[in-house]
């Protein structure tokens, strides 16, 4: 008997998306002894989805659950209503070539799902094989639940509208509730668990668990000391007051810094300026590209 293992070639790591995307329909979907370059045709959504929560499993040791399972096909199929949800055709054209069908959206149902994986597997996998992401929600059905929970909750999602960005609802209170986005290149720079346990304002994953329970063992709050050298140390702030334009006149202040002048109450505010060009767009909201410098 001759076993073959499927591959695929790309001149450019852009394209490692497309190749999975072929990889993982064909292993799912090819029908022995087929003629070749025969390609697989559409499938229900039913079959699908089991072939997906193999993947998650396979790449972050986690199955998805329904809610999950179900917000995915609803997103693919471009459906704002589950009902006969696991007999609806999803062609390979609508999961992996087609732009999804939504305001704003330049990328397809894989490159999104793909990007997801990749973010798990490079930044919070741990947290996510502990099910501390909730992950596949809508930003609708988060707030929903965070209306009903107590204030500083919060909840972790995949945002829905851009690729590879981690989302952390948070409840300010009964009448407010903020969405902050962040993605790799900002969980480099202060991880997850940081961001999460710094802040005061977070205080419950939701439903009702104190962060400190769930998040502690991933907080890495020291680094490495060099002898005759200080450290200075970075911690996450969430500003949630809106930005006042009459109040000054830019949310970037410059400020010369003197070694005298620091000690253990002084902070200084600096900007995230990979994100310059949302924070027009973003500020207004809750923003969480400034964080807090101080010198231990």
């Amino acid at each position: 008997a001759v076993v073959s293992t499927q591959s695929t070639g790309t001149v450019h790591g852009s394209q490692s998306s497309s190749a999975e995307a072929t990889i993982f329909w064909d292993n799912s979907f090819a029908p022995r002894n087929r003629e070749s370059f025969a390609h697989p045709g559409a499938q229900p959504w039913g079959e699908l989805k089991g072939r997906i929560s193999d993947c998650f499993m396979k790449n972050t040791e986690r199955y998805l659950n329904d809610d999950a399972l179900r917000y995915l096909g609803m997103k693919v199929l471009n459906l704002d209503c589950p009902d006969d949800l696991d007999n609806k055709m999803v062609s390979w054209q609508a999961f992996s070539k087609d732009t999804l069908k939504r305001p704003d959206r330049t990328f397809t149902f894989w490159e999104w799902l793909y990007s997801c994986i990749d973010l798990i597997k490079k930044h919070f996998l741990p947290m996510w094989k502990d099910n501390l992401i909730e992950g596949f929600i809508s930003k609708q059905r988060t707030e929903s639940l965070l209306k009903k929970a107590e204030p500083n909750t919060f909840l972790l999602r995949f945002s829905d509208s851009k690729q590879g960005m981690i989302s952390v609802s948070l409840k300010v209170s009964e009448e407010s509730i903020k969405h902050m986005i962040y993605s790799a290149a900002e969980l480099k720079k202060i991880d997850l668990a940081q961001r999460i346990l710094d802040p005061d304002a977070m205080k419950y994953l939701y439903p009702h668990h104190p962060k400190e329970m769930k998040f502690k063992k991933y907080y890495k709050s020291e680094r490495e000391e060099v002898p005759g050298y200080e450290r200075d140390q970075i911690r996450a702030h969430i500003p949630l007051e809106q930005y006042d334009p009459s109040s000054t006149p830019s949310p970037i202040q410059h400020q010369a810094i003197h070694t005298a002048d620091f000690n253990e109450d002084f902070l200084m505010e600096t900007i995230d300026y990979e994100n310059f060009q949302n924070m027009n767009h973003q500020y207004g909201n809750v923003n969480d590209h400034f964080i807090h410098v101080a010198r231990r």
